[in-house]
């Protein structure tokens, strides 16, 4: 419970001080997102693989 608490508290209070449920997991996810792709270079012109349930395609990011 107590690892719960410090995880909550750590969250920005733009994340906490949401007014309602969807609100908070819209930010949430936002949040989580931009931390775990913030290493990403989007000038990367090499392309990345993306994941589909049959294949996988590659993308290119930039023009």
């Amino acid at each position: 419970m107590a690892a719960a608490q410090q995880l909550c508290n750590s969250l920005p209070i733009s994340i906490r001080s949401a007014c309602t449920k969807r609100d908070f997991k819209q930010k949430l996810k936002t949040f989580l997102f931009s931390k775990a792709f913030s290493n990403c270079n989007s000038q990367n012109n090499e392309g990345i693989l993306l994941s589909t349930p049959k294949h996988f395609t590659k993308a290119t990011m930039g023009d």
